[in-house]
């Protein structure tokens, strides 16, 4: 499946606006110089200039190509099985982070990913494992973010 360059990148610039929209809507933390809404605003207009910068482009490559054509991926299952994979990650993460916590899901999650993709067990399982530390602790630690703990609780108080 394949849509045209123009079309993404117009379907990118209205999500980004709809992004900043609602970011700016977010209240000011009282004592900060800056709010919740910073971060979503960045890269709201980030993707914005992408979104431009794309139809831009596939305008002016491809006036009249149609917005959707078939694509060699939709006959590979392993292409396709990497698609829905990562359609389960996202809900697999909203149903169970906060039970098992950030740092149990993140590593099951990119474990199943690597190994579907690379099919080297060792090298998937570290590698899932440092990208997991390492958001932890940029997100956590450095951000200040409240990530879930879930079961690990008892064991990180």
């Amino acid at each position: 499946m394949r849509f045209s360059d123009t079309f993404i990148g117009l379907a990118l610039l209205c999500f980004a606006a709809i992004v900043v929209g609602y970011a700016s809507t977010f209240p000011d933390i009282p004592g900060q110089p800056y709010g919740p809404g910073l971060f979503p605003i960045l890269i709201g207009i980030g993707m914005g200039v992408c979104g431009l910068i794309l139809a831009v482009k596939g305008w002016g490559q491809h006036r009249f190509r149609a917005i959707f054509t078939g694509s060699e991926w939709l006959h590979s299952v392993h292409y396709l099985g990497a698609f829905v994979l990562s359609i389960a990650a996202v809900i697999f993460y909203i149903v169970a982070a906060n039970t098992l916590g950030f740092l149990i899901t993140s590593f099951i999650l990119l474990s199943i990913m690597f190994l579907w993709l690379r099919r080297r067990i060792l090298s998937s399982l570290c590698i899932a494992a440092g990208v997991t530390a390492v958001t932890y602790i940029i997100f956590f630690y450095l951000l200040s973010v409240p990530l879930p703990m879930g079961i690990l609780r008892p064991l990180m108080e």
